[in-house]
């Protein structure tokens, strides 16, 4: 029986978080990394290049249902090609992503303010390369504003912690995300007719941001 304190304790802590149901809003800022992207090239080595960490934003839409969530979010993301590591191929550009996905998360309600979360999301995803620049052996090739996209299936893996502001109805999310995508079809022909394909730009992200319940 010296138990049952501590059980109604924890129970009276547990049943405000999970009895909260409504409409919410969310808008996170996010830093991205992307790993070595690398182009393939018919009959000869492929190109790998590296790509300098990126900053975007997410909005939502969502429901709460007690320890579930549901929403609707954009969002979007950008990042520059860095220094190819191709001996004797250079390229440059910028790779903005754009994605509407259908997220759902599960709060597990641990600590009366603070909420741990898990969540999978599927959508569409636009990849898209723009201001492309290709040199070869120090030669410029190209050095024009193309640009090429594809939209793909892509999905995510999330997981934060949401935290209980004083401000009535206002709550702080700290997270990371996964972002994987289907490989994208992008027509380089305009700059290097012999580029037959380019791996998709898969996403480690931070992200920072505010949770508002109507």
């Amino acid at each position: 029986m010296k138990s049952l304190p501590f059980i109604l304790t924890t129970l009276l802590a547990i049943i405000p978080a999970v009895s909260n149901a409504g409409v919410y809003g969310r808008f996170s800022a996010t830093h991205n990394n992307i790993a070595d992207l690398k182009a393939s090239i018919e009959n000869d080595e492929d190109i790998e290049a590296s790509v300098d960490a990126g900053l975007g934003y997410s909005a939502a839409l969502g429901y709460k249902f007690s320890m579930l969530r549901v929403e609707g979010e954009y969002y979007w993301s950008s990042n520059s090609i860095g220094n190819s590591q191709n001996e004797w191929i250079h390229a440059a550009g910028d790779i903005d992503v754009s994605s509407w996905f259908a997220n759902a998360y599960l709060d597990l309600p641990v600590f009366p303010i603070v909420r741990p979360y898990v969540g999978v999301g599927v959508g569409m995803t636009k990849v898209e390369f723009s201001d492309v620049r290709v040199s070869v052996q120090g030669v410029q090739l190209f050095n024009q504003d193309f640009t090429t996209d594809d939209s793909v299936l892509g999905y995510q893996l999330l997981a934060g912690l949401v935290v209980d502001l004083p401000i009535t109805n206002l709550s702080l999310s700290v997270g990371y995300r996964y972002i994987l995508m289907d490989e994208p079809d992008l027509d380089f022909d305009a700059v290097v007719q012999s580029w037959s394909k380019v791996d998709a730009p898969n996403r480690h992200v931070i992200e920072a941001g505010l949770i508002y319940e109507f």
